[in-house]
């Protein structure tokens, strides 16, 4: 994956995370970094593209390249939900601090050790007796001796949620991963049951290779390799980022376990939610407008798309139904205003079929009324079912897709409107 060319890539790796949940105009950024003159600075690369491929491969994440120094800036750190720290050699004070103070917060790290590591300054800086944010203390640089009459997979995971998905796999391709070398710890090193720091995958000669802790309300993962494979100039460390899937999941699964801050808001599902207000910015009535030619204009404009929706509300029968005839009618109104780009369905409806029974019917004029005395009825609401009787069947797309045949729409409009437009905006929305 190209980096921007202003983006500077050295050992830093830095994820923002920022999302708005009724905004078009969503993205989703990341940070990221390295060195383009040195060999380390590959770590970066071969971040960047697990976590954001590019091309058809859409994970909502798009990674942007910081330098160390960008540490010293703590008012910026907030907007991050992750770091990722890649052959760090090392940090000054002040860069120490607002790391550690981002940690405590609820932010997440991940370190990847390489050649330009140091097990002194990562055990006196970072460690610092168990006091810092790093997990554990580093000897040095060391080569896992091969063993043809070994079976065991070099890498042994654990039940951590970033191997999760892993679990039970006679064939995983952690089996492949092969590592040459890696950060030794002190013989006499072993996590304090007393604290929070665990082991979470091994060796096969049972060395600790990744290392977790919680400091505060966040959450540091400690990689004794690097992020990229191949050789160096202390030798060959790992394959694992080379061609193997696992090394894109574990990645994955890695950035989602960062960036659970513990001071995010948590429902349960169906638990109510209580969006307070400022009346003084809010009308108290809900309002609702039927979007004219000019709006659906500007939508298309804007490279969004329109929803016809299978509600009765779309023309006046003189009947509690609207008809699938009305629908067609209003897709080819916005094909002609929007274009055929600019066009999907938004049926407003179950994907499952309406049983029409009477119980039901009366339970539709209920909340008919509830609507009403709560000033949230759309226009044309009253005294009419929500749904489209003709269209009450699990194969209610290809329905309307027959409909436009028949009117002459080619199948290329056609594809369009039943998800392909839709699939492009929101390919373009979430990067």
């Amino acid at each position: 994956m190209p980096i921007p060319p202003e983006a500077r890539v050295h050992d830093l790796t830095g994820l923002t995370i920022t999302a708005g949940w009724i905004d078009l105009d969503l993205r989703l950024e990341t940070t990221l970094p390295a060195d383009d003159a040195s060999r380390e600075g590959r770590d970066a690369q071969y971040v960047v593209a697990a976590l954001a491929p590019g091309g058809a491969a859409v994970t909502g994440l798009t990674p942007r390249v910081e330098g160390p120094s960008f540490l010293r800036n703590h008012a910026r750190l907030d907007d991050f939900t992750a770091i990722y720290l890649l052959n760090l050699e090392r940090l000054d004070e002040s860069e120490i601090e607002a790391l550690e103070r981002y940690v405590r917060d609820g932010g997440g790290v991940a370190f990847f050790l390489g050649q330009r590591s140091t097990g002194q300054f990562f055990t006196s800086r970072l460690y610092r007796n168990g006091a810092g944010l790093f997990p554990l203390p580093l000897s040095v640089p060391t080569d896992l001796l091969v063993d043809r009459l070994e079976k065991t997979p070099d890498l042994v995971i654990s039940d951590h949620p970033i191997f999760e998905i892993f679990a039970g796999e006679r064939n995983s391709f952690l089996n492949s991963v092969l590592i040459q070398r890696y950060f030794a710890v002190p013989d006499a090193w072993k996590p304090d049951p007393e604290a929070s720091t665990r082991v979470i995958a091994r060796l096969r000669n049972g060395a600790p290779l990744v290392v977790e802790k919680r400091l505060g309300e966040g959450r540091v993962v400690a990689f004794l390799t690097p992020a990229a494979p191949g050789s160096a100039a202390l030798g060959r460390w790992n394959n694992w980022g080379r061609n193997n899937p696992s090394f894109v999941v574990v990645m994955l699964e890695l950035q989602a376990y960062l960036a659970q801050r513990r001071d995010a808001a948590q429902h349960l599902v169906g638990q109510r939610l209580v969006i307070p207000l400022d009346p003084k910015q809010y009308e108290p009535q809900v309002r609702f407008q039927v979007p004219d030619d000019d709006t659906l204009r500007a939508v298309a404009n804007k490279g969004g798309v329109i929803g016809i929706y299978f509600m009765p509300f779309l023309g006046d029968t003189g009947s509690p139904w609207a008809t699938a005839a009305m629908v067609l009618d209003h897709i080819d109104h916005a094909l002609k205003t929007c274009g055929e780009d600019h066009v999907g369905i938004g049926t407003d409806g179950p994907i499952p079929t309406v049983r029409e029974s009477q119980e039901f019917l009366n339970l539709m004029k209920k909340v008919e009324k509830q609507r009403a005395a709560a000033g949230v009825q759309a226009p044309g609401e009253q005294g009419r079912f929500p749904y489209i009787q003709e269209l009450n069947q699990p194969r209610r797309i290809e329905q309307v897709a027959e409909g436009m045949h028949q009117r002459g729409h080619p199948d290329r409009v056609i594809e369009k409107v039943v998800g392909a437009n839709f699939y492009r905006a929101f390919s373009e929305i979430w990067v």
